[in-house]
């Protein structure tokens, strides 16, 4: 099983944890991992489906950046402002999207296709 998501954030590597100890510290400091996640998806749905949003969780900066520092601290362990550097030097849309895909790591697991080497697809064949 996957341990850890890779992203980029203001052009530095970082490393963020997928452990349940991860997904208890983010639920316990800003929200659980599959309640924000499951929020986002229905914002998304009613957005195209035209109904009006109705957020139970307000995903903004703060918590954004909370989320990333507390899922990397176990391995570069950056301070929250570091942190907040960081994603104002990538912009706050691009590190939502990264929060975002972490997120949904963490909750829904990674598809199968991306788990498939190219050796292990040619073995299908």
């Amino acid at each position: 099983m996957k341990r850890h998501h890779s992203i980029t954030l203001g052009g530095k590597a970082l490393t963020l944890s997928l452990s349940f100890r991860t997904s208890l510290n983010i639920r316990e400091q800003v929200a659980s991992p599959s309640f924000i996640v499951e929020t986002l998806l229905n914002n998304y749905q009613a957005a195209q489906d035209g109904r009006p949003l109705a957020s139970e969780f307000e995903f903004n900066e703060e918590n954004a950046v909370q989320i990333l520092t507390l899922a990397n601290a176990e391995f570069e362990a950056l301070s929250f402002d570091e942190m907040g550097e960081l994603a104002i030097e990538e912009g706050f849309l691009a590190t939502y999207g990264a929060v975002v895909s972490y997120l949904r790591e963490m909750v829904l697991g990674r598809s199968k296709e991306m788990d498939k080497t190219p050796d292990k697809a040619a073995e299908g064949n």
